[in-house]
């Protein structure tokens, strides 16, 4: 069962969302369904449905600063020119799998 985060202000809307992450979770059958906020840099996990071992690792209350990274470059910005016919087609080929 989900418990309440210590900024909770609606147990009544709480436990609706709580409600809605546990049937996701099990239909989807998943361990774990959470709902989470970002506070700046900082992700808090405010309802948690979990189990199994899940359970040890994702909890209602427990915060982890989120990571930020550069933007990634533009492509155009490392073009250097046409290519080959063969490198034109394994970039064709490796970009449509992507």
């Amino acid at each position: 069962m989900a418990r309440r985060a210590p900024t909770s202000v609606d147990p009544y809307a709480e436990q609706q969302i709580a409600d809605l992450l546990r049937t996701a979770k099990d239909s989807l059958h998943l361990s774990v369904a959470f709902l989470s906020r970002l506070d700046g840099e900082t992700q808090h996990l405010e309802v948690v449905e979990a189990t199994g071992p899940a359970s040890l690792f994702f909890r209602t209350g427990v915060t982890q600063r989120q990571e930020t990274s550069p933007p990634p470059q533009s492509r155009d910005a490392d073009y250097a020119g046409p290519r080959s016919a063969s490198a034109s087609s394994s970039a064709a080929t490796s970009s449509s799998v992507v």
